[in-house]
C-alpha cells in the first residue's frame, strides 16, 4: 500500500515535471 502511493506520488511529480519542460523519468508502460 504504501509502495504503491509512494510510486503514485513520484508518478505524478515526475508529470509535472514533464510538463514544465525538464525531463521524463518513468516512461508509459
Amino acid at each position: 500500500m504504501f509502495y504503491y502511493y509512494r510510486v503514485f506520488i513520484r508518478t505524478d511529480y515526475d508529470y509535472l515535471e514533464n510538463k514544465s519542460g525538464k525531463r521524463f523519468l518513468i516512461g508509459p508502460e
